[in-house]
């Protein structure tokens, strides 16, 4: 194995990600994405540069959310249509999920049952004007309940794939994982197990995609849930939608909060050990986006959680 810096491993990975993730073209979509009093010769230029066909799908969502919000600007005739077509498809694929979601969660929730949405599905539910691609949605309940939850999914004719920390469910007539039913955090780090006992804690008690009584994360937690499932997914050669919606959604989080307690999010890495996956995360977006967010795990860290990725991104 190659000898390194132990010093400049954090660098190193992140400098790996950029060039792994993010091309020109991907920087001047989000440069245009975020920029503010955006005018048509500001979108004019990008698309002189930017072939849909050639970035595909995928990048393409991100530039139909930026037509979305700025609905005074024009496209070409080739490219609003597609762009147009991309949101209706998502939004169609999502509603089969919010049903399925709809139908289990009101079982659960009768049996006196308390639910927490994370990830993708509670982002969703806090921005829902975003176009997000959902392979599933991720769901938590107290371990106490755990097995209870499944039995009632499993008597509306639901089937499960286990894993570790949750199981897919699924219906075995459609070809699609529906929920993924946590019980414990899967954040592959210290004292995720009790941590779910803090989220709860923090969480508000809403109306989740019609359904009532559903817990929603603080945004300090999404947060964490999303750097260290940011840095995770990298290490582990995700899709390039991750990333890019992932610099948006840390964006939306900080704005969707004045008052955004980074204390909270700094205890929680802290207790987790998750200092090295944040602060590479950290940095990582802040190479893109608009806001810097605080890097104040940069000093204290690297020799008790340096080897977090080491496997994974270090060559041998």
């Amino acid at each position: 194995m190659a000898t390194y810096d132990v010093d400049k491993i954090p660098f190193y990975i992140l400098e790996l990600f950029k060039q792994s993730y993010i091309t020109q073209s991907d920087e001047r979509l989000l440069e245009l994405f975020f920029k503010k009093d955006v005018t048509q010769d500001d979108l004019d230029e990008f698309l002189s540069k930017w072939d849909i066909e050639e970035e595909g799908s995928e990048r393409a969502l991100v530039l139909s959310h930026f037509m979305k919000l700025h609905p005074e600007l024009k496209y070409p005739q080739y490219v609003e249509p597609r762009l147009n077509g991309i949101l209706k498809y998502f939004k169609f694929k999502n509603l089969v999920l919010l049903s399925h979601f709809k139908k289990i969660c009101t079982a659960i929730k009768k049996e006196n049952i308390d639910i927490m949405i994370l990830k993708g599905g509670a982002l969703k539910h806090c921005n829902p004007e975003w176009p997000r691609p959902m392979c599933d949605i991720d769901i938590l309940i107290p371990e106490k309940d755990y097995q209870k939850a499944l039995n009632i999914a499993y008597d509306l004719g639901y089937k499960s794939t286990p894993y570790e920390h949750s199981v897919d469910l699924f219906e075995p007539n459609l070809d699609i994982d529906l929920l993924d039913v946590h019980h414990k955090l899967d954040i592959e780090a210290k004292n995720g197990d009790t941590l779910y006992k803090d989220f709860f804690n923090r969480a508000s008690c809403e109306t989740v995609f019609n359904v009532e009584g559903i817990y929603v994360p603080c945004p300090e937690d999404m947060m964490f849930i999303l750097l260290t499932n940011l840095t995770k997914n990298m290490a582990r050669n995700t899709r390039v939608m991750i990333i890019l919606q992932s610099i948006i959604d840390s964006m939306f989080l900080i704005n969707m909060k004045p008052d955004f307690d980074w204390e909270i999010f700094w205890k929680t890495g802290v207790y987790t050990e998750t200092e090295l996956q944040l602060s590479i995360a950290i940095r990582f977006i802040n190479e893109y986006a608009p806001v810097k967010l605080p890097t104040f795990f940069d000093k204290d860290f690297y020799y008790k959680s340096i080897l977090f990725l080491y496997d994974d991104v270090i060559e041998e």
